[in-house]
């Protein structure tokens, strides 16, 4: 069912504060709880950032390692910290959440669901309206049922210098909402999200 998205939470709002404002270094708080030092002046402003949230999918499928840089640890994106995310949390949202309270991974185990490739789709401007999607499909491969109660986008943050080499990959949760009525998931079922991003003049 549809359903009105209303929270975008604190991250999101501060990584476009540093683009605009172009001077001040903020600390976001990442998906893991530690805290990340983000400067116009050198993470998103004058150096290129990849600000990310379709890439990964199934296995690896579409994973982000930025030129084959890195290895582990922050320096890669995967399924279960970059894209569209779900979880069984009913914590009431607030603008200081960073990431989902209980959040599903990706596998084929005990309350996991499988996370396909995330995308974004069908930019648009119609009157005064644009807009675009931002997509992603699951699949309940646990061996039971699974009820969704919050669903969320993370992205990632990625810093180079010398425009050439990565040195710091950071994960963010830039949107977080409840699902309620939960939304059950049977064994055996695909369940298809689609945040439609959209500005009205």
């Amino acid at each position: 069912p549809r359903r009105r998205s209303r929270s975008f939470v604190q991250a999101f709002l501060k990584m476009h504060f540093c683009v605009l404002e172009n001077i001040t270094s903020i600390n976001i708080t990442k998906i893991d709880g530690t805290n990340k030092s983000i400067s116009s002046g050198g993470a998103i402003g004058r150096k290129n950032v990849a600000f990310c949230s379709t890439a990964p999918g199934r296995g690896g499928s579409g994973m982000m390692d930025f030129g084959g840089a890195a290895t582990g640890g922050e320096l890669w994106s995967s399924s279960d910290n970059n894209g569209i995310v779900v979880g069984t949390g009913t914590t009431a949202v607030a603008p200081t959440d960073y990431q989902l309270v209980t959040q599903i991974t990706d596998g084929t185990g005990a309350s996991q669901l499988e996370h396909f490739t995330c995308a974004s789709t069908n930019f648009s401007t119609t009157g005064a309206t644009a807009s675009f999607d931002v997509e992603r499909l699951f699949r309940n491969s646990s061996g039971g049922g699974i009820t969704i109660n919050e669903v969320g986008i993370y992205a990632t943050v990625a810093e180079f210098s010398n425009q050439v080499n990565f040195t710091s990959i950071s994960h963010f949760c830039i949107i977080r909402d409840l699902v309620s009525p939960g939304f059950a998931v049977a064994n055996g079922e695909y369940m298809r999200i689609v945040y439609t991003i959209s500005v009205t003049a």
